[in-house]
């Protein structure tokens, strides 16, 4: 009796142990946390979607119909299209120059870029990288990977990272989904200066073994603007993409 009191004993205490060590081994660090997603966010090379895009700029809200390319990490290619298909603009954006050809007129705006260009091409102010990640659905955490963050929680489910820079006045949030590694909700930005992002990623599909969102939802409350991308078809790593465009011959040319 005394032996197989014993030998229960020893059971418990292996099966708890066992049980901590699993509890232990799948609660990962907030540093391999943010490096998963940085490096699922890395293996999207070029990015091609199409579907609709409703921008809200104040009191005015445009919504078409658009196909966008990006080739990372320096391109973007945008086709806005009116009813019945009829195309309205063409919009090339590099890290360094731009062209906005209006179909309808025929006539080609080139020049450097900068905020304010990509603002009167796409009616919402947005530096080029936050655009490449908008448009491709990611959030860039390299500048996270080597930091501890100010708050981390962590269960099988949900995830919750935080970063303060009390001398920037920046706060990044992300709230993240760990069960798959994508990230559901983010704020982002400088509380002193007033540019604050809020985003949402919902409706993920898996493309190889990249899971990326076919919702996209970001809100800059201080400047009155927000944007919603809603994709229908998605490719990704296409190794052949070309985000060249030839304009008319008859184009008019103005430089801005």
């Amino acid at each position: 009796m005394k032996f197989i009191t014993a030998l229960l004993l020893v059971t418990i205490i292996a099966s708890c142990s066992t049980s901590k060590e699993i509890s232990s081994e799948r609660i990962l660090s907030p540093e391999r946390l943010i490096t998963k997603l940085e490096a699922n966010r890395r293996k999207v090379r070029t990015f091609s979607a199409n579907g609709t895009i409703n921008i809200k700029n104040g009191s005015t809200t445009i919504e078409s119909i658009f196909e966008v390319n990006v080739k990372k990490p320096d391109s973007i290619k945008v086709d806005v299209f009116g009813p019945f298909g009829i195309e309205l603009a063409q919009i090339l954006i590099t890290r360094d120059k731009f062209l906005f050809y209006d179909s309808i007129n025929k006539t080609a705006y080139k020049g450097l870029t900068d905020d304010s260009t990509i603002k009167k091409a796409l009616k919402i102010g947005l530096p080029f990288d936050m655009l490449i990640d908008a448009f491709t659905g990611s959030i860039d955490l390299s500048d996270k990977l080597r930091r501890k963050p100010d708050e981390y929680t962590y269960d099988e489910n949900y995830s919750y990272i935080k970063y303060v820079d009390s001398t920037a006045g920046s706060i990044n949030e992300y709230e993240i989904n760990t069960k798959n590694f994508t990230v559901k909700k983010i704020k982002a930005g400088n509380l002193v200066k007033g540019n604050l992002v809020e985003a949402k990623y919902d409706n993920y599909k898996q493309f190889g073994d990249v899971l990326v969102p076919l919702v996209i939802s970001m809100n800059f409350p201080e400047n009155k603007q927000s944007l919603i991308i809603n994709y229908k078809n998605v490719s990704i790593n296409n190794n052949s993409l070309n985000i060249l465009f030839e304009l008319p011959s008859d184009t008019k040319y103005v430089e801005l």
